[in-house]
């Protein structure tokens, strides 16, 4: 712990980092200064704190690394004792921090092979620093040829006589290709020099851009051009380059198609596409890129295409025909930017219609209420008829191929709501409605009383998608065969609440447990005597931890049911009984089985490839947000819990803050300031436990 003395001092500098710090230093006494420990504790709040120690202390290599692991900008490197200048660990912390070299350089022999690595170090991380270095190592050629191998940037101070070194600037292109930048016009125009500056150039995260820009003579070179292209692999990619090569090559479209050969990642400079995207020839090969390398990630490139070429009915087609298997909301933003007389035009939506149906929905109104066109819309799929004008959506000749081609129910009225067209309908439903139940294209609420009383017809409804339970006759209702049809295709809706009539069968066990497995959540209308059956409760609570909330208060006292119910969903421990929120046992059980981390710290992908690792996942905030009072003040309890998460300690009683004990434990699981505010207002100032938060 720390000495009392040292106490008042060490509080104040955490409240004085950012002021003057000579003039605090000033002010504690030498015999507080001349002691190591203080100088410690204060080096953990700031590595400054290392200048105003006694020559002794600063002697202290221990003392000195600490102190450099603390100051990140380099304000110690004055500071450092003639004893520790050449010691090896010493070099590589102050080499890592910011800040100037030049003293430690001036004392450093340089024209030994051990301190030259350091300087080389050095300059890999801040290029700069090759300013601290004396002139006589600046200009001896072999030292400069490791320079620019460390880092290519150190061609930016080469002299003159350098700048014009082809073996010099060879290999400062290797690890930085804007090292050309620097090089003599005779030096830049050297072929294999130039090719290795622009593939080194390519491959950085910010790629060619930059080399393209400033050397002029490179930007006629097809052969440098498609260097850069080719290696464009960094975040900026290719992008960028093309924005300076001669206009020649912009017309050029076969030359295009080869750089977009070269680089597929290409696609995403738009300079480079809006130079060829008006070329049909150029568009073609450009959708068919997009399908071959983007695995169906989409971009608006198609959008563009369409933008450029608003009037020209092929090209839109052809762009058509590559997004129809897209969204609807990509239709719409696509077919925003089409001309309107384009919109307006009976064979161009004729065309398009046959490639998508559902783009009927973008037609103006005479193409909405074009017959010919709304058939050829359907023909490719009947949805399209909810798009046709209401007076063709009456049209029989249209609803029988719309509903032969998935349109479903929703288009019958009454009238054709008979046995064959409902059947014909519900056959022929996409995959999308059959695995997620609609009810507006799977519904029979149209039929005739007669149909709703047809068993056979019935049982294939339902069977279709068991929401139809609801519009069965109460005749039928009793027919056990058919409601457990109903049950099994329902797909996770809850046929009690859809139909009050099915309520003769919520104390029918295997049914309700058929239901639960089908992924419904039925607890809320089944008996009182299902509500207090163990195995479909705990069922239940396993698919979905809220309905622990209609379990019966028995079971809500119930150990397993309450583990399987928060291993689900931690929050609905909420309905837990009172009596398992205040069981120490059963929140110590749990806090020592879960393997959840409450701040994001376990990633999905390790929980998914190791499951039985972190099969248990409560979310311990939740757990003591629902705790009684009687847990929050157990100190033996919450001692366990903020070694497992720091971040519960506040939910500790006050008394608990207060306690220094338990407060260390959580900052020893998670040492930052956020931590420690949790605490009561005393401890926050208490400075063991503010020296603890440091480490963040």
């Amino acid at each position: 712990m720390v000495n009392k003395e040292y106490k008042k001092y060490l509080i104040a500098l955490q409240k004085k980092l950012h002021s003057d710090l000579d003039i605090f230093f000033e002010s504690i006494p030498n015999e507080i200064l001349n002691q190591k420990e203080f100088i410690e504790y204060a080096i953990q709040l700031t590595g400054k704190a290392y200048k105003y120690a006694s020559i002794e202390i600063k002697d202290n290599k221990e003392t000195l690394l600490k102190a450099l692991k603390n100051d990140e900008w380099g304000t110690l490197n004055e500071c450092i004792p003639d004893t520790l200048i050449n010691d090896q660990d010493v070099l590589k912390l102050v080499i890592q921090n910011l800040g100037s070299l030049k003293y430690l350089f001036e004392k450093l022999d340089l024209s030994q092979e051990s301190s030259q690595f350091h300087v080389l170090e050095s300059l890999k991380k801040d290029v700069n620093r090759f300013n601290d270095i004396p002139d006589v190592l600046k200009n001896d050629r072999s030292f400069f040829i490791r320079a620019v191998q460390s880092n290519g940037e150190a061609m930016h101070y080469a002299n003159d006589s350098f700048k014009d070194d082809e073996e010099i600037v060879s290999e400062a292109v290797k690890t930085d290709g804007n090292a050309l930048f620097y090089a003599t016009v005779r030096v830049q125009k050297n072929k294999s020099i130039a090719m290795a500056a622009v593939k080194s150039a390519a491959t950085d995260k910010n790629g060619a851009y930059q080399i393209f820009n400033n050397i002029q003579y490179l930007r006629s070179d097809k052969d440098l051009i498609k260097e850069a292209i080719k290696n464009g692999t960094g975040p900026q990619g290719a992008k960028g380059v093309f924005e300076f090569i001669i206009d020649e090559y912009k017309d050029n479209i076969d030359f295009g198609i080869e750089l977009l050969n070269l680089n597929p990642n290409l696609i995403k400079d738009d300079k480079f596409i809006n130079a060829y995207i008006t070329h049909t020839t150029f568009i073609t090969f450009l959708l068919n890129n997009l399908i071959n390398n983007y695995d169906g990630t989409f971009s608006t490139i198609p959008q563009t295409i369409v933008s450029k070429n608003s009037s020209n009915i092929d090209v839109i087609l052809l762009t058509l025909e590559f997004i129809k298997n897209q969204n609807r909301n990509y239709f719409q933003k696509t077919f925003q930017v089409i001309d309107q007389k384009i919109k307006n035009d009976l064979e161009f939506f004729k065309r398009a219609a046959a490639i998508n149906g559902l783009f009927l929905e973008y037609g103006g109104v005479n193409v909405k209420n074009d017959y010919e066109i709304a058939l050829e819309a359907v023909k490719e799929n009947g949805i399209a008829i909810y798009f046709a004008s209401e007076e063709l959506q009456k049209n029989e000749t249209l609803i029988y191929a719309a509903i032969n081609n998935g349109a479903g129910t929703k288009i019958l009225s009454k009238e054709l709501s008979t046995k064959d067209n409902l059947t014909v309908a519900l056959l022929n439903l996409p995959d999308p409605f059959q695995k997620n139940s609609n009810q507006r294209y799977c519904s029979i609420s149209n039929a005739s009383p007669t149909l709703k009383d047809d068993k056979e017809f019935c049982l294939f409804a339902v069977k279709s998608d068991g929401s139809n339970v609801q519009y069965i006759s109460d005749r039928l209702l009793e027919d056990s065969e058919l409601i457990e049809e109903a049950f099994a295709n329902s797909r996770g809706s809850n046929l009690f609440f859809l139909d009050h009539r099915l309520s003769v069968f919520n104390d029918k066990k295997e049914l309700v447990l058929k239901i639960i497995k089908n992924g419904a959540a039925p607890l809320d209308y089944v008996s009182n005597n299902l509500k207090d059956d163990i195995d479909v409760v705990i069922n239940a609570v396993t698919n979905n931890g809220s309905q622990l909330k209609f379990a019966s208060d028995r079971l809500k006292d119930n150990q397993q049911i309450i583990l399987k119910a928060i291993e689900n969903d931690s929050k609905y421990f909420e309905y837990a009984s009172n009596n398992i929120k205040s069981n120490v046992e059963f929140i110590s059980n749990v806090i020592i089985n879960t393997k959840y981390h409450i701040r994001g710290r376990t990633s999905p992908i390790l929980i998914r490839e190791n499951p039985d690792d972190y099969r248990f996942m409560p979310n311990l905030e939740y757990i003591f947000k629902y705790c009684s009072e009687q847990i929050l003040s157990n100190k033996e309890l919450m001692i366990q819990a903020v070694k497992q998460e720091g971040s519960l300690l506040a939910f500790a009683s006050e008394v608990l803050k207060s306690d220094k004990e338990i407060v260390l434990a959580a900052l020893q699981n998670r040492p930052t300031k956020e931590i420690l505010m949790l605490a009561s207002k005393k401890l926050q100032e208490d400075l063991d436990l503010l020296i603890l938060t440091l480490a963040e």
